[in-house]
């Protein structure tokens, strides 16, 4: 190697201790270039080497300092490079993608000491990175190493398109002199121009999607692509912020391709970018929130915690009997285990809960219940069960009414809404009570329901249900819709039927008492205290030495028998009294 051989490779070594702008002194960057493009045999081997050697050098130094004199060092390599040879040249692409990095660690700005021109300089990388991307997106759902080259692609187009967003928002705050505003113009004319074409073809492929989703049966394909799909809309979500006009005509698009959207982000995950699509929650249905909303409060972490299953599991041994051996990380099996809970917990007969005689798909505390510890620790039970439901995006057949999920979520009800959810108690204090009386009376009655529900909730949800239900995006409908959807418990059937026998109560089993007593006293302290004004006879169940047994049905579904009979003396009455006594206590 002859004299100035050696002299450029100690120009060059000296980036690395913080000398980058001596390569301008040199004009090393325009040297470089003229020599890879020499007609000369060797020359362009040479300086393919040398600039590849120079670009590895600027991604090395550690110089904080200096961050924006590489990046133009970087830049002018860039531009006198696609001025020689092309944007398909493999050298060029190489400078290009090490600009990139340089960008990404520089927080995507670029300082504008050398004047607003040298934003016009970021322009022709986005106008000429998004050419592939419109003609590579046909492609995207075919296997191989297609859809990892165009993320490839994508992500320098992003980098770009980011540092230009970002240049202009930063000059339009500055609002300083008519250069400035002559470059903030022609920039937003070049971005709107990209933003249209790319927003047609996105336009095109959203409406094929859910077609294309059924021929393509991986669900990793369909993942995959609706990732990219989704990092896509987002930046077009953040240049239509600069461009008048774009944001409603962006908006409008997801509006038309709502399908589309709901089935991509159906499949997004913890790693995606989502934040965004949260401005936009108004375009999704329920599930599709509640998507959104879960993996922001729920930790991937949290989702794995076995030790979140352990309170329910200890105090409701009998109904974990049959999931003993199975493994409750799997979806379907954790699904099947909280479906089974909430058959049991949500049962009319079991006195927690009742159906809304208006909407019988829909729960609400029982006000005429006098909550035993027994019954308090059930609720408890009850919000441990949902807000496992919930964090797993589970359907368990359960929807609760309006007036219950405002209480949860810290609101305030009306008397309207009592008597909505609960007629037959609203009726009966009607003739002696005012509005306000009656909606006291029954704040009172389930407030102990409420606060257990509550407690057992947040201690596995590891936040506050009512962060959950006051979070900006989600609606308190939305909850029912994902605990629910199109499932129902066999108590949602409205159809009153006998148990055999033979068979036990999932919640109330005679043949665990020994080993969950915790069950088998929930029975007795169903029994104690509770008050029927009004019921309807049903078929008859037998007849005994004191009358005719009948099946009973209150207007919350309880399920009970009573015996008729006619008393004629006072002895009669009294051995009745005696014998009704026996048999409470």
């Amino acid at each position: 190697m002859d004299r100035v051989d050696r002299k450029t490779i100690e120009v060059l070594m000296s980036i690395r201790e913080g000398n980058s702008e001596i390569l301008d002194l040199y004009s090393i960057p325009a040297t470089l270039v003229m020599l890879y493009s020499s007609p000369i045999e060797g020359n362009k081997g040479y300086g393919d080497f040398l600039i590849r050697f120079t670009m590895d050098l600027i991604l090395m130094s550690t110089d904080n300092i200096l961050g924006d004199e590489n990046k133009f060092l970087a830049l002018e390599f860039c531009h006198l490079l696609r001025d020689e040879a092309s944007d398909d040249d493999p050298l060029y692409q190489s400078c290009r993608t090490t600009l990139r990095e340089l960008l990404e660690r520089g927080n995507y700005e670029i300082d504008f000491n050398y004047g607003p021109r040298s934003m016009l300089q970021i322009v022709p990388f986005v106008v000429e990175l998004v050419a592939p991307l419109l003609s590579g997106l046909g492609w995207a759902f075919y296997p191989g190493a297609h859809i990892q080259l165009f993320k490839i692609q994508f992500r320098e187009f992003q980098t770009f398109s980011c540092v230009l967003r970002k240049a202009i928002d930063n000059l339009k705050k500055a609002n300083e002199d008519d250069e400035c505003k002559i470059m903030i113009i022609l920039s937003s004319t070049a971005i709107k121009v990209i933003f249209h074409d790319l927003l047609k073809k996105m336009e095109e492929h959203l409406n094929r999607l859910p077609v294309i989703t059924q021929i393509f049966e991986s669900n990793d394909v369909v993942s995959s692509v609706s990732s990219l799909y989704l990092t896509i809309l987002n930046e077009l979500n953040s240049i239509s912020q600069l461009v008048e006009g774009a944001t409603e005509e962006f908006r409008h698009v997801l509006e038309d391709k709502k399908i589309s959207l709901q089935l991509m982000v159906k499949n997004t995950t913890r790693k995606d970018d989502y934040d965004w699509l949260l401005e936009h929650s108004a375009l999704l249905d329920s599930e599709s929130r509640m998507h959104l909303v879960m993996m922001k409060m729920i930790s991937e972490e949290k989702l794995r915690d076995a030790e979140l299953y352990k309170p329910i599991i200890l105090r409701c041994k009998s109904l974990f009997k049959a999931f003993k051996n199975k493994d409750l990380m799997n979806p379907e099996v954790l699904q099947d285990w909280l479906r089974k809970l909430c058959q049991a917990l949500f049962k009319p007969q079991n006195l927690l809960f009742l159906e809304c005689p208006n909407d019988p798909t829909k729960f609400y505390p029982n006000p005429e219940l006098k909550p035993q510890p027994l019954h308090l620790d059930y609720f408890e039970i009850s919000g441990m069960v949902i807000a496992l439901a919930l964090m797993h995006e589970v359907r368990v057949g359960v929807a609760f009414h309006r007036v219950f999920l405002l209480q949860v979520a810290g609101k305030d009800i009306s008397a309207e809404d009592v008597r909505d959810a609960v007629p037959s108690f609203y009726k009966a204090k009607e003739p002696l009570l005012d509005n306000h009386q009656i909606l006291n009376e029954f704040l009172k009655s389930v407030s102990e329901q409420i606060s257990f529900f509550t407690k057992g909730f947040d201690s596995v949800f590891g936040k506050s249900i009512i962060q959950l239900l006051s979070h900006g995006r989600i609606e308190l409908e939305d909850l029912n819709q994902v605990l629910k959807g199109n499932l129902n418990l066999e108590f949602n059937s409205g159809k009153k039927r006998k148990r055999d026998h033979n068979e036990s109560d999932p919640l109330i089993s005679s043949q665990d008492n020994e080993s969950d007593p915790l069950m088998s006293q929930f029975l007795k302290a169903n029994k104690q205290k509770l008050n029927i004004p009004k019921w309807q006879k049903g078929k008859i169940l037998g007849e005994g030495g004191f009358g005719k047994v009948y099946e009973g049905y209150a207007p919350s579904g309880f399920f009970f028998a009573v015996k008729e009979m006619e008393i004629k003396d006072e002895g009669r009455l009294t051995k009745l009294i005696m014998r009704l006594i026996y048999y409470v206590n």
